[in-house]
């Protein structure tokens, strides 16, 4: 409708030309997937700003990655090949099946990248020991005792006491604790300052103090 110099619309008008124009909006914006994929670096060369759906997602665990609950995500390739990532801390974790003092495991350790493992819940406890607990070859039995593998664990030298003074390599507070009944105790009078998986009459994700050489211990990586 006409009145003087003024044309009014129909509504049926005014519709078609929304649909018109979101047509051509449809078609002009058409492009910005492809170019986000196949050229996202090229959008800062030529101005563009990519898109959100640009960034890609992080990639799950099959394609080598796995994200923590804070958010990080680790590439389980910068992690050694046989060792298992923990999905709660995004920490990989290495059993290493070797005879040695607590000393030369915390080197070997410390030189291959990692620490001694550290243990921070029961929630960990129970996923490293799920690591250790059927290799028969990172335990000893001794009069019946079983002797696990190292843990990251040590007693300060001016401790007081076989439960005094206990820390983690890392200096993490020396909070949750899985001592094996009757751990630790300086056993026949022995100053036993390192930390290891032990069990009185069987294996078990249990704690004890230590002294002697062990057959492996396990290395976090973070």
């Amino acid at each position: 409708m006409r009145y003087g110099d003024v044309r009014i619309m129909s509504l049926a008008a005014v519709a078609a030309a929304v649909a018109s124009t979101a047509c051509t909006l449809l078609v002009h914006t058409d492009g910005l997937a492809g170019a986000a994929g196949a050229g996202a670096g090229a959008g800062a060369a030529d101005g563009a700003v990519p898109s959100a759906d640009a960034v890609a997602p992080p990639m799950d665990a099959a394609d080598g990655t796995d994200t923590s609950v804070d958010g990080r995500v680790q590439d389980a390739n910068a992690f050694p090949a046989d060792a298992v990532v923990w999905p709660v801390n995004g920490h990989a974790y290495l059993v290493v099946v070797q005879p040695l003092t607590w000393d030369q495991a915390r080197d070997a350790s410390n030189n291959a990248g990692g620490h001694l493992v550290t243990i921070g819940s029961s929630a960990e406890n129970d996923f490293v020991y799920s690591l250790v607990a059927t290799n028969d070859a990172v335990w000893q039995v001794s009069q019946g005792k079983h002797l696990g593998p190292w843990l990251g664990g040590y007693q300060r030298l001016d401790a007081i006491g076989p439960a005094d003074g206990w820390e983690w390599v890392t200096g993490e507070p020396f909070s949750y604790t899985s001592w094996e009944p009757g751990q630790p105790n300086d056993a026949n009078g022995v100053n036993e300052t390192k930390l290891r998986y032990y069990g009185e009459t069987s294996r078990t994700k249990n704690w004890a103090d230590a002294s002697t050489e062990t057959d492996g211990y396990v290395i976090e990586f973070e």
